[in-house]
């Protein structure tokens, strides 16, 4: 083996090395998205759901569209930020 291959091998080595570290910090970064906008809907449904009492009759329907509303958007802006 000479100093090219050397250099070569050490090159691909490094290059695979921070590959796993960018698809590592991509996955938790994710996971964290997911975890944020779960959270932040529930945290924000006392003080958003009697918004929707007016339009919707149950109260429970205006939990499950305020919390499936707020995830859903958190969920989209975190994810664009992210990449």
């Amino acid at each position: 083996m000479t100093w090219v291959d050397g250099v070569v091998l050490a090159v691909l080595a490094v290059s695979a090395v921070v590959a796993f570290f960018r698809g590592l910090v991509q996955e938790v970064l994710g996971v964290g998205a997911w975890i944020g906008a779960a959270l932040l809907a529930l945290l924000l449904r006392p003080s958003l759901a009697p918004l929707l009492l007016d339009k919707v009759e149950a109260p429970w329907l205006a939990d499950v569209l305020v919390v499936a509303g707020v995830f859903i958007v958190v969920l989209v802006v975190l994810k664009i930020i992210i990449a």
